[in-house]
């Protein structure tokens, strides 16, 4: 399982293999990514900015092996809003990711 960090603060604990996070409101901006074996947040696993779009709807995956673990960003098709807000969700679908 892992735990998930957004610009430094903890959003997700313990999203085990398989599981997928509720979506998560956020505007369109940078932001920090941090992905580490849940309960001890001294080593990610992942560290990363990325960028998010305006009134999309997104999913990252946790994809890959211990030595190769990233993100795999997935794009939903919606119909167009007028709210620049944008919704996210993490996959765990990485068994090596722990």
């Amino acid at each position: 399982a892992v735990d998930i960090y957004i610009d430094g603060n903890l959003v997700f604990r313990k999203v085990a293999y398989k599981k997928i996070t509720k979506y998560l409101p956020v505007g369109p901006e940078n932001m920090h990514i941090q992905i580490f074996p849940a309960g001890d947040n001294t080593n990610p696993l992942i560290d990363t900015n990325i960028d998010i779009p305006p009134s999309e709807r997104i999913t990252y995956a946790i994809i890959g092996t211990s030595s190769d673990i990233r993100l795999l960003p997935i794009m939903l098709s919606v119909a167009p809003t007028d709210t620049p807000t944008t919704l996210v969700r993490f996959a765990n679908l990485s068994p090596k990711c722990t």
